[in-house]
């Protein structure tokens, strides 16, 4: 089943850094579905970029881990972002290795998220999402 247009719009907002715009629409989407990861995520990722770290670390707590059926781990994909954009990219990377154990990423699209946007000077990340074999 698709998604309703305003579940994108939490990601689609992220891009140019409208944090107060994710913080509401997130808002929203939580009313209707407490567990929606995207959400949780966008939300604690906005509380992070806006200086509530305490804010950002309670939203961070509340994602769920969902395993994706295309391999992705959406949930360590966040918990990872927030991690970054809380300062501490040697977390955020440990937390991505823990989502994909063996380092087998399934994601080749990291180059149009926000966590590589957050990660992208992090010499480690680079290695880390390098294709390798």
């Amino acid at each position: 089943a698709a998604r309703p247009a305003r579940l994108e719009r939490p990601e689609a907002l992220l891009a140019p850094q409208q944090w107060a715009d994710v913080q509401s629409l997130a808002g929203s989407v939580l009313t209707d579905d407490s567990t929606n990861v995207t959400a949780i995520g966008g939300r604690a990722l906005a509380a992070a970029e806006s200086g509530d770290r305490a804010g950002a670390l309670r939203f961070a707590a509340k994602i769920v881990d969902v395993q994706s059926r295309s391999g992705t781990n959406p949930a360590q994909e966040w918990r990872a972002a927030i991690a970054s954009a809380l300062g501490d990219k040697a977390e955020a990377l440990a937390v991505l290795e823990r989502g994909y154990p063996g380092g087998a990423v399934p994601n080749y699209g990291w180059h149009d998220t926000i966590l590589y946007e957050l990660m992208r000077d992090y010499p480690p990340f680079q290695e880390y999402i390098r294709p390798k074999g």
